[in-house]
């Protein structure tokens, strides 16, 4: 893996759809729209509490 920062999810996710990334560790309620419409796949879900 290489590390890419980015300087925010909405730009991780940009380069995510358009195939640019492979993959990203992320929270999930900005991503959760993309998930849901099938232009991304959540791998996992984790929860701290």
């Amino acid at each position: 893996m290489l590390h890419i920062p980015y300087k925010g999810t909405g730009q991780a996710v940009a380069y995510i759809i358009g195939g640019n990334v492979d993959m990203s560790f992320a929270t999930a309620s900005p991503l959760l729209a993309h998930i849901r419409a099938g232009k991304m796949r959540a791998l996992t879900v984790g929860a701290h509490y």
